[in-house]
């Protein structure tokens, strides 16, 4: 799809859809519960639910492709070549727009409710798997960290020793 296409389509999104296009890897494929982590870690979105139904509007939209396993990202977006001009693409109307709203939370049913909640579980877990990383990431750096004071103090101490023979 050329630039020009997808500059378009964006413009036509709810811009609450058109952020989380943001959000989504150029180059990698990431799950649902990662792009919500982006999305949240951008400011975009806070509610997983709203993430998912977000990411099937691009995915409705052609600017988002998902494999079988349920991975996103976006689609290649091509440059015109040299010489060429990047016309955006006509539009097309086929009816009245569709606006599709999220139902609000009081609708909700017991099962929704339990879906929204397994949503939050998963995307806490994803949340603290990154914080083990990054915690076993420092511990590891004040590892080496201390390993080099004591080869340092122990220098220091051969130093000393020496210096008091003199």
């Amino acid at each position: 799809m050329r630039r020009a296409a997808v500059e378009q389509t964006l413009e036509r999104l709810p811009d609450s859809i058109s952020k989380l296009y943001d959000a989504v890897p150029i180059a990698e494929k990431w799950s649902v519960s990662q792009v919500h982590m982006e999305a949240k870690r951008l400011g975009i979105c806070n509610s997983y639910s709203t993430t998912h139904w977000r990411i099937h509007e691009l995915v409705k939209a052609g600017l988002v492709s998902v494999t079988k396993g349920g991975l996103y990202s976006r689609i290649k977006v091509t440059e015109p070549k040299e010489g060429e001009i990047d016309m955006p693409a006509p539009v097309v109307l086929k009816g009245p727009p569709v606006v599709t709203t999220l139902a609000p939370a009081q609708k909700a049913t017991p099962a929704d409710k339990l879906m929204d909640l397994c949503a939050r579980c998963a995307a806490m877990m994803d949340s603290l798997k990154v914080l083990a990383d990054d915690i076993g990431n420092t511990a590891i750096e004040i590892d080496e960290q201390m390993r080099a004071n004591a080869a340092d103090a122990e220098k220091l101490r051969t130093l000393q020793a020496m210096l008091k023979g003199l």
